[in-house]
């Protein structure tokens, strides 16, 4: 073999592997455990990352002594979740919910009950972000934000 063909062999070999690692690296589930800022009861679990899409796998304990009710706004609706970058330049809203009823319809948890639940999102590119709810008509509701999300 030709010293030349020889190093196009094993540079092809070194791209492969390199490329190989990368996609790797970018399907994984990483624990988080991060209590969200207006609502300590909602906990972001873990976020699993693939090739164009973040899970946020969220629990909510009810810690009243009364019941609450809980429940989203479905992706498409301006009222839904969307995530941001730590500059508030790349935006992405709510793909998919599981677990978690849908508004007008909720879920009612008596105290010490929990509800897991999942909100997928398109990827972003970024290390640190933000989860928010979107705009909300009745002021008496909730807004879930969770801010400064850190990804080891």
């Amino acid at each position: 073999m030709a010293p030349l063909t020889y190093l196009r062999v094993i540079l092809a070999g070194i791209v492969l592997a390199a490329f190989a690692a990368s996609v790797q690296a970018e399907n994984r589930t990483v624990d988080i455990n991060q209590a969200c800022d207006s609502e300590p009861a909602l906990m972001i679990e873990r976020i699993t990352l693939t090739g164009d899409r973040m899970v946020l796998h969220m629990r909510y304990t009810q810690r009243a002594g009364r019941p609450t009710r809980i429940g989203i706004h479905p992706p498409g609706d301006d009222m839904a979740f969307y995530i941001t970058d730590d500059r508030y330049q790349q935006r992405h809203f709510l793909l998919e919910k599981d677990g978690i009823a849908t508004l007008p319809k909720h879920d009612e948890l008596k105290a010490g009950e929990q509800r897991r639940f999942t909100l997928t999102f398109e990827r972003l590119a970024t290390r640190r972000f933000h989860l928010y709810e979107g705009k909300l008509p009745n002021s008496e509701m909730v807004r879930w934000n969770c801010t400064n999300i850190d990804l080891p």
